[in-house]
């Protein structure tokens, strides 16, 4: 009976430190990445979707449905929210780890200092937080995770964009925070197609992460908006390999109703 009593504890000793480990493994990756795009105005509202799949190595493999929603207070000035529901698959350890459920709901504001224009390059300061307890238990933080960026875009003619970030991401474990960067290039194919190459990564005192992906966005409308997103690690601490399917929809509800 003792030994039976050892033996599931410390199974349950091994399980929790390998949640622990994964919640760690899991946090810089794609639907972590900083994001370079401020389209906004004044009584926008924007609702966006992504339904990913990531393999982080070979024995963990993760997907995730991340909704988000964004708010214009003035053409300058953006709110947003955003949750993930996470299910992970750990290989590593018999029997097979399954876990699921929601990872930190997150708030953030966006303060936009310089609009894109003709000539012109658009300067945008973002912060984020990440509140540990609203979320289940298998994907609670230890601490509260905040992440801030800036973010500079310069379009080149109609065709061009070309997009760049910067910042400090704290993943809700660790006290220090991980560097994180962002560059991209955007050609506007026609008007309902455009396509995305993104470099972004996490830079910390442990291995850097660096990815590579590619993402055709199609524009069914002014209001819809629907994308396809393929992308590798590029080092060994990065993530093998993720796709995604990405959706968007915004209206504006400052706009009158047209009379008649």
């Amino acid at each position: 009976m003792f030994r039976s009593s050892l033996l599931i504890v410390a199974c349950l000793i091994a399980v929790i430190s390998t949640d622990a480990q994964i919640k760690r493994r899991i946090k810089k990756g794609s639907r972590n990445k900083s994001q370079s795009d401020f389209a906004l105005e004044k009584g926008d509202i924007e609702v966006d979707w992504v339904l990913g799949y990531e393999t982080v190595t070979a024995e963990l493999d993760l997907v995730y449905p991340n909704l988000g929603i964004r708010y214009g207070i003035t053409d300058r000035l953006e709110i947003n929210a955003g949750i993930s529901t996470i299910s992970v698959w750990d290989r590593s350890v018999l029997p097979k780890n399954h876990l699921s459920g929601l990872e930190p709901l997150g708030f953030g504001i966006n303060y936009q200092f310089s609009e894109e224009g003709e000539g012109r390059t658009s300067i945008v300061l973002s912060g984020q937080l990440a509140i540990p307890y609203f979320a289940t238990n298998h994907f609670t933080a230890d601490r509260y995770a905040p992440v801030l960026q800036l973010i500079v875009n310069k379009p080149v003619g109609d065709r061009h964009n070309f997009g760049s970030s910067v910042g400090l991401f704290w993943d809700g474990f660790a006290a220090a925070p991980s560097f994180i960067y962002d560059v991209n290039y955007t050609n506007h194919l026609n008007s309902k197609w455009d396509v995305t190459v993104d470099v972004f990564g996490f830079v910390n005192g442990g291995p850097s992460q660096h990815t590579l992906d590619l993402t055709a966005n199609y524009n069914y409308s002014n209001m819809f908006q629907y994308g396809l997103t393929a992308g590798v690690g590029l080092t060994p601490a990065s993530p093998r390999f993720y796709t995604a399917l990405s959706g968007v929809w915004t209206m504006n509800t400052l706009k009158k109703k047209k009379q008649g």
